[in-house]
């Protein structure tokens, strides 16, 4: 029996800059029948607080933020980090500055905060404080400002560019999640997956009792860890051939779960 669902945020729940009512009655549920409600996002664990107690969404029981690299209970209790070297972060800011004019968006956070350089985020209300922004940000990273991980939207040359200049220069430093015009960046060997495998771990759990859902390349991963894994109509088509499952709604995916278990 599916007992749990790990729900993506941007993309899957939040959608044209909202939550849909029929998707929040799903999840309540989902949850109301005994299930638990986990998120797994890029964006930092108090955003995901924030997100919940904003939407009415929850209890949110395991929090997985920064795309794996940070995993938190319902308690708040820190099951896991992981952060990126100081020359990491160095390397990241010499990149950055030099490829500063092609790019659109430049987010990096660190677990508390959120620097931003070029166009601020539309769902910054989930941030509520914990934003900073200023035009010499960049050169702050790796001297006094140290990002777990970094999201970064601009032309894909640019993007290439980056990614090119990471595999040659720090290879095995970073664990990439390349959508094209955009891209997440993160500790090497840190995923959503990773993250999920050590729930299922910490949870004593089989791949069978959990569902995930996700849209982009940095969800990919968590589709591996279980047979019902579900994505979207408006996915890649990439990303939809990893998937289980295509679906238009996270409501549906719950009304698919819901029917798997009434076969277990």
């Amino acid at each position: 029996m599916i007992r749990y669902f790990i729900c993506d945020l941007d993309g899957t729940l939040i959608r044209n800059r909202q939550v849909s009512e029929e998707d929040k009655q799903a999840i309540a549920t989902f949850i109301s029948n005994g299930g638990q409600f986990i998120i797994a996002t890029g964006r930092a664990d108090f955003e995901i607080e924030l997100f919940a107690q904003q939407e009415g969404i929850g209890p949110v029981s395991h929090r997985i933020s920064c795309n794996g690299a940070h995993i938190h209970s319902e308690s708040g209790e820190c099951l896991f980090e992981k952060r990126l070297s100081v020359e990491a972060n160095q390397f990241m800011q010499q990149q950055l500055q030099l490829l500063t004019e092609q790019l659109t968006t430049i987010e990096a956070n660190d677990g508390e905060m959120v620097y931003y350089h070029g166009n601020k985020d539309v769902h910054d209300r989930y941030k509520d404080g914990h934003v900073f922004e200023q035009s010499d940000v960049v050169a702050q990273f790796g001297e006094t400002i140290f990002p777990i991980k970094y999201f970064i939207q601009g032309s894909e040359q640019a993007i290439t560019q980056l990614v090119e200049q990471i595999n040659v220069i720090m290879p095995g430093e970073f664990e990439l999640f390349n959508d094209g015009h955009e891209i997440n960046i993160g500790p090497v060997a840190i995923s959503k997956g990773t993250a999920v495998a050590k729930f299922l771990a910490h949870m004593q759990i089989t791949p069978n009792e959990i569902a995930v859902i996700g849209d982009a390349a940095n969800d990919v991963s968590m589709f591996e860890q279980t047979p019902y894994s579900f994505t979207f109509h408006h996915a890649a088509p990439k990303i939809q051939a990893k998937a289980d499952y295509v679906v238009e709604s996270v409501a549906e995916a719950v009304a698919a779960i819901a029917k798997i278990n009434e076969t277990k």
